[in-house]
């Protein structure tokens, strides 16, 4: 009925399939007190946002500060172009090219506050929360925006909580997914596709990652329904089960976030509910080969019963799945370790 930090493999010559034990963790950095609010890749380097700081950690854990945000908590949207790395935390903007890092103090950009950042076709796209709008940066460079490189979600009345790329730029809203292609079109080359426009919303903002060649994310309908769905072409395939769908929809899940690993050859979708019915949090993942889920988690002993998963963030980098902790601690994943986090992974 119930499997807890074991994970589905289909074995090649006999039906069924194996479960195989999550391998525990070793730190790899420490960054700051934490929390960990996001995390990519650039520049052959892997940059972390831990608290107010940013963080630029290189090959065998070597920390240096980049520089620090406005803020101290919540996730952060980070993209990237290749040239320069931005930074949106729901109040303000920052760019690292890798040498200096800045704030984007163009007055166009500042009135947004924007939350979500995506990189496609040499401009960064942002939101502008409690709107529907959505803007783009000029050519190859995220310190300058135009008033009039913007667009307005077709739903008008739809708000934008996520951006994304997903071969085309994805913009997610409450009770809509719209998929925009570059028309070429002047000042604004975003246009909606028609047969690209869903009737599901994005139930969290920080539930979007690609898996799999595609986008997963926890969605909602305007009919109450709550589930994780993984985009097939410009149509929404439900992947979770309806066990899990009726606990969801009674908990807290517009704070849920996710991870996106590859490990040992599965490709995992993973969801934590920070809150859940435990008050330590839940957190499940889905194998997208076999299409089946399982849980994670510490065994809690004052709650009897297993809580969240401890990673927030995930990035691949010197050849190991790097995870971020609440507490401003980098891990990364290690079969030969028994505990997650410091603590034992039974």
């Amino acid at each position: 009925q119930r499997t807890v930090n074991l994970y589905p493999e289909v074995g090649q010559y006999k039906t069924g399939a194996a479960l195989i034990g999550w391998p525990g963790d070793t730190k790899y950095a420490s960054l700051g007190t934490g929390p960990m609010r996001g995390s990519k890749i650039f520049k052959d380097h892997s940059v972390h946002v831990s608290g107010s700081g940013v963080y630029k950690v290189d090959k065998g854990g070597i920390v240096s500060t980049i520089g620090s945000l406005t803020t101290v908590s919540g996730f952060v949207g980070m993209a990237e172009s290749g040239l320069e790395l931005m930074i949106v935390d729901g109040v303000n903007g920052f760019i690292w090219n890798g040498d200096t890092f800045t704030q984007i103090l163009d007055a166009e950009f500042i009135q947004l506050n924007s939350d979500s950042v995506a990189y496609l076709d040499n401009a960064f796209w942002v939101n502008r929360p409690g709107t529907g709008q959505f803007y783009g940066s000029n050519v190859l460079d995220a310190s300058t925006w135009t008033a009039t490189k913007l667009a307005s979600a077709e739903y008008k009345s739809d708000n934008i909580t996520k951006i994304w790329t997903d071969r085309e730029l994805m913009i997610g809203g409450d009770t809509t997914v719209q998929v925009y292609y570059n028309s070429g079109a002047s000042p604004m080359p975003m246009e909606p596709l028609r047969q690209g426009r869903m009737i599901y919303g994005i139930a969290s903002k920080k539930s979007v990652q690609l898996v799999d060649n595609t986008t997963h994310a926890l969605f909602k309908d305007k009919n109450g329904g709550v589930f994780v769905g993984k985009l097939n072409g410009y149509n929404m395939q439900r992947i979770s089960t309806r066990a899990l769908e009726r606990y969801w929809y009674e908990i807290d899940y517009e704070d849920s976030y996710s991870m996106a690993l590859h490990l040992g050859g599965h490709e995992l979708y993973i969801i934590t509910f920070p809150l859940a019915d435990t008050g330590k949090g839940r957190t499940f993942g889905y194998e997208a080969e076999t299409k089946l889920w399982f849980e994670l988690g510490n065994y809690e002993p004052s709650i009897s019963n297993f809580g969240k998963y401890h990673a927030k963030t995930h990035t691949f980098f010197d050849g190991k799945n790097i995870i971020g902790s609440d507490n401003g601690d980098l891990f990364f994943l290690d079969k030969d370790s028994y505990t997650y986090n410091g603590k034992p992974n039974i």
